[in-house]
């Protein structure tokens, strides 16, 4: 017996493990036609949460699907969540950020206008800094840290932040003294 997979289910099947959402180019991956989603659309099966990005009803929504959508948004598969973002993803900072901070290559075109609840860091960052954090691309906490340091996020929160991180096994002690030294205290 052969068994057909509808299109819903395709995207389905790549949206549970991201949030609940999916990009279109993925879509197209997946073997779903442009008319196939611009009918899922119409009829009301999925829903264009952003410029080239779908949610599927039948996958749950979580508190990380925004930040799912922001990097997808993106159109690149290289993009990241970093700054205050990772910062609050890690459990670092309490206050969640205002806007998402993503970071794309220094080189990425993003051809799409930047969204009022993103900031886009263009920086080539090593895949060393980098690591996942539920099935996205995040930077390391140390990296976040360093990354929040150098734009000029407040001393004390950062040291708050560090000593959280290492409370939880996030970076290493001396990682919070070196960091306390950046910070000159």
């Amino acid at each position: 017996m052969i068994e057909v997979m509808t299109d819903i289910e395709r995207l389905r099947g790549v949206a549970l493990r991201q949030q609940g959402v999916i990009a279109r180019k993925q879509a197209l991956e997946a073997g779903v036609s442009s008319e196939s989603l611009r009918q899922l659309t119409f009829r009301g099966r999925i829903e264009r949460v952003s410029q080239g990005v779908y949610r599927v009803p039948q996958a749950p929504v979580t508190a990380a699907t925004p930040l799912q959508i922001a990097i997808l948004w993106t159109g690149r598969e290289e993009a990241a969540l970093g700054f205050q973002t990772a910062l609050f993803a890690y459990g670092l900072y309490e206050e969640e950020p205002s806007k998402v901070h993503i970071i794309v290559p220094a080189n990425a075109r993003i051809r799409r206008s930047e969204g009022d609840g993103y900031v886009l860091h263009r920086i080539d960052i090593p895949e060393d800094d980098l690591c996942s954090w539920k099935g996205m691309r995040i930077t390391k906490p140390l990296r976040t840290l360093q990354d929040c340091l150098a734009e000029g996020s407040p001393a004390t929160v950062l040291v708050h932040a560090a000593m959280r991180a290492a409370k939880k096994g996030l970076i290493a002690p001396d990682d919070v003294d070196v960091l306390a030294t950046q910070l000159n205290l």
